[in-house]
């Protein structure tokens, strides 16, 4: 503590709760550290003042029993509160805009997993307790794979009303918190942003850019590690399933092991490993891209994120569930003519639960163990003399024993976790039915457990510009249309095979959910604008804004031809 030593700036505090998105009742921490030039510090120093190294929101102190920090803990983090009746406002009053749909999307999709994971619990049952099912599960005779069947259409239409209500209400909060007015700010500069000065080839001014050249072969580079990552991912599950396919029935270790448990834990092994390989490999390779903006930096880090883990995790999956069939050794080769869906739903819930076990090993464990590890360095001991202001204490408290919260990646490792879990459910919810409730208690788990490290294990975040979850929207709508392929293969012929008497019912399912989850899909954007009046209201406010600050572009805006709604 002699190198870093923390001060209070109450300018600098106040300067930030007028944002109107932190309270009043904080202090800002700027780390002062000694000089490295030619110069040292020295008492003839002393007027120049200390250096702004970061600046640090002080979390309201933990023995104020009137502090929002302690409300949110007593009252949500240690009380039973049902994911529907999170406190949206005062999450967003105390961590900003940010979190506050972050934790809207997380309560609104635990709330609609609930809502099917009833139904798959009913389909989960139908198919364990059927007399010629073999095992629990979805079974492998063909007559007991009906309940599963039919439940792919509802997973369709389940993931459809799901996106709606939260388009609804997310336009709502945006509303009512004045998200909206962000809409025409300026995009602020990242600070490792590295440019070089150049000719603005529209005012011929001087401005700090990065030239496209270099940029190009830098995009080029990373999407060709990704590529080449994707590849080995792909020859790893190839060298997986012939392990399997050729010794399955072989026994290992005294007897106990099965060649197929070990190509299980390899598989897991693949995702676990290669996930967290690819995700320092993809920092490092959005940071040579130097891109200006944050916006810029998180999206196209978000899409390499995005596109491996979702392929590395479910490649295997759908290897089983759509390919395996055709294989001579594979699932179709088996006797029983129940297609592959029981075959996949072995494979799905291995990696389901070592995926959550592992979310809440790095998202949660880790943190506290390195929390409790500086309180037990640290004894708790920060100074606190009689003629010490009471503050610095507590800022060097805050400083020492939390760590700090990156807003951009750390959000978007929050976001991915959640993108994989919604594959699972909305993907191939049908052939593991318990995968929805299994996501209920989860969510609801992860509600007080982000909110629990947020509020104590990381220091405050600095309050973002943003009006919705962003990018993010349109990844959960991609995942939700990828399902209706998911659900047709799932549905269709060669996943189960019904006698000929069952041929009309099947038929009539897939026309079911292939014409209306398709349609509540295309236009469930449309309904959550015409279900909600804030979300009309809202509109007007933002044009209003528009035509103050953009008259070209609000021009452009009036002259779009409308639908009409009744």
């Amino acid at each position: 503590m002699d190198k870093v030593k923390p001060f209070v700036d109450h300018e600098a505090a106040a300067a930030l709760a007028a944002k109107g998105t932190v309270g009043k009742k904080l202090g800002a921490v700027v780390p002062m550290r000694r000089r490295r030039n030619s110069r040292t510090m020295d008492d003839g120093d002393a007027d120049l003042g200390p250096e702004w190294a970061t600046l640090m929101l002080l979390h309201e102190p933990a023995t104020d029993p009137d502090s929002r920090r302690a409300w949110l803990t007593e009252t949500w983090i240690r009380a039973y509160v049902p994911p529907w009746k999170v406190p949206i406002h005062k999450i967003r009053d105390y961590l900003g805009d940010l979190f506050g749909f972050y934790f809207l999307f997380l309560s609104v999709l635990a709330k609609w997993c609930l809502y099917v994971g009833v139904m798959g619990v009913a389909v989960f049952v139908a198919a364990a307790t059927a007399p010629e099912a073999r095992g629990g599960g979805v079974t492998q005779s063909p007559r007991r794979q009906l309940p599963s069947v039919v439940f792919a259409p509802v997973l369709v239409l389940w993931g459809g009303a799901f996106f709606a209500d939260f388009k609804r209400q997310q336009a709502s909060y945006a509303k009512e918190w004045g998200s909206y007015a962000w809409a025409v700010a300026r995009p602020k500069t990242r600070p490792a942003f590295v440019g070089i000065p150049q000719t603005d080839l529209v005012y011929g001014k001087i401005v700090i850019d990065w030239p496209d050249s270099r940029r190009r072969k830098a995009v080029f580079l990373s999407w060709l590690v990704v590529a080449a990552l994707l590849l080995l991912a792909v020859l790893v599950i190839a060298a997986i399933t012939n392990f399997k396919q050729s010794y399955g029935r072989e026994r290992y270790l005294g007897g106990f092991v099965s060649g197929t448990d070990l190509a299980t834990v390899a598989s897991i092994a693949q995702v676990q490993v290669l996930n967290g390989l690819y995700k320092d490999v993809a920092r490092t390779m959005t940071r040579r891209e130097n891109w200006k903006t944050d916006a810029q930096y998180a999206d196209h880090l978000t899409s390499k994120l995005v596109l491996f883990k979702l392929c590395n995790t479910f490649a295997s999956i759908v290897f089983v569930a759509f390919l395996d069939a055709f294989n001579a050794h594979g699932c179709g080769a088996l006797r029983h003519g129940g297609g592959c869906l029981h075959e996949t739903y072995l494979a799905i819930w291995p990696l389901f639960l070592s995926g959550a076990a592992a979310s809440f090993l790095g998202q949660f464990l880790a943190p506290w163990v390195q929390h409790r590890r500086v309180v037990a360095k640290t004894r708790g001991v920060y100074g606190g003399d009689d003629d010490e202001d009471p503050l610095r204490v507590v800022a060097r408290r805050q400083f020492v024993e939390t760590a700090e919260y990156d807003n951009i990646e750390d959000t978007i490792d929050d976001y991915l976790e959640l993108a994989v879990q919604f594959g699972y459910v909305a993907g191939f919810g049908a052939a593991f039915p318990l995968a929805p409730l299994l996501c209920f208690f989860l969510n609801t788990v992860q509600l007080k457990q982000d909110g629990y490290k947020l509020l104590w294990f990381h220091r405050r975040p600095l309050p973002l510009e943003v009006r919705s979850i962003g990018v993010w929207e349109k990844i959960f709508g991609l995942i939700l249309k990828a399902s209706i392929f998911s659900n047709c293969g799932i549905q269709g012929e060669k996943r189960a095979k019904f006698p000929t008497s069952k041929a009309p019912l099947s038929a009539i399912f897939h026309s079911f959910w292939l014409i209306f989850g398709r349609a509540i899909i295309s236009r469930n954007g449309l309904e959550a604008w015409v279900l909600s009046p804030n979300a009309r209201a809202q509109n007007t406010h933002f044009e209003a804004t528009l035509n103050l600050s953009c008259p070209a572009q609000a021009a452009s805006s009036s002259s779009r031809p409308r639908s009409r709604t009744a």
